[in-house]
Order: structure tokens, then C-alpha cells, then sequence
């Protein structure tokens, strides 16, 4: 059974409105993997960085602890079904069967109509409770002119409404 703090932990977060991303990377032999992510966030402009948290637990966690590059993907209200696919809807040998999957020469996966690509170099990471903790080294972002993105709170996904 939970104890209370941890349940309480939860209740909390669950009203976090969070951006979604797919967290892209490869293993040595070039094969592709992704994973629906909302625990992204920019660390720093000097070095500017990402930080990506993994639970350690997954087929995700194990190929980017050997990877020495990750892709942040920040996805619009249009990638819903990316994002659960993404998330466990399909295996990782066919998340990569959808049109807007682009690899670039330099090997990176990218999802070409995401609001950004933030391509990194993995510089540091850690293991904390039940999670692996990844910072990367921005080297590349790719920019879209769509700003909409695709938000996630209490189980829910939805879009941004300004407040005037």
C-alpha cells in the first residue's frame, strides 16, 4: 500500500500542466527508440542543457544509458497519437513506422512537425528512486513555427488557452 506522502505526491503532480515531448535516441547499431516524456526541462543557457528523467525500469533506460545522443521532440496538439504510441501503444520496433519520423544524416530521429527538435549530447547521467536522470548538452534545435503544443495533466491531454 502507498503511504500517504506518496499518494499525496501523486495527487499533486496530477495537477501539473506539462508539455509533452518524445525523448528520441539510438543504440550502436543504429536502431531507433522513442518514449513519451514530461519530465523535460532546460537546465541551463551556459552550457545550454536539457534534463530528461527515464524510469530506470524500461527497455528506454537501458539503450540511453549506452547512447552518447538524445533527441527532445516538443510535440504539438496534432501528435496525440504519437504520443501514445509512444507511451506503450506500440512496441518500440514500430513507433518509428509514422511519416513525420525523420532520421537526418547524422543519425538523429526526429519528428519533423514538432514544435522543436532539440538535438543533445548526453553529458551527464544518474540514477535517483525510480528514475534515471539524463542532462545533455544542446548541440543543434530545430524550430517550428507552430506553437501549440500538446499538454498532459490529471491524465488528460489538452491545449494552451491564454488568460486575458
Amino acid at each position: 500500500m502507498l503511504d500517504k506522502t506518496r499518494i499525496g505526491l501523486v495527487e499533486a503532480m496530477r495537477r501539473v500542466a506539462m508539455s509533452i515531448s518524445i525523448i528520441s535516441t539510438s543504440d550502436a547499431h543504429g536502431h531507433h527508440y522513442a518514449m513519451t516524456a514530461t519530465a523535460v526541462v532546460s537546465v541551463s543557457l551556459n552550457p545550454e542543457s536539457m534534463l530528461v528523467c527515464v524510469n530506470k525500469n524500461t527497455l528506454f533506460s537501458s539503450v540511453v544509458a549506452d547512447a552518447d545522443k538524445l533527441v527532445v521532440n516538443l510535440l504539438t496538439v496534432n501528435q496525440i497519437a504519437l504520443s501514445r504510441d509512444c507511451a506503450g501503444g506500440l512496441p518500440q520496433d514500430s513507433r518509428f513506422n509514422d511519416r513525420e519520423w525523420e532520421v537526418l544524416e547524422t543519425g538523429e530521429a526526429i519528428l519533423r512537425n514538432a514544435q522543436a527538435n532539440i538535438l543533445c549530447r548526453k553529458s551527464k547521467m544518474f540514477e535517483y528512486g525510480t528514475h534515471t536522470i539524463l542532462i545533455g548538452d544542446v548541440y543543434n534545435i530545430l524550430v517550428n513555427k507552430i506553437i501549440d503544443p500538446l499538454i498532459y495533466m490529471d491524465g488528460k491531454y489538452g491545449r494552451f488557452k491564454e488568460v486575458k
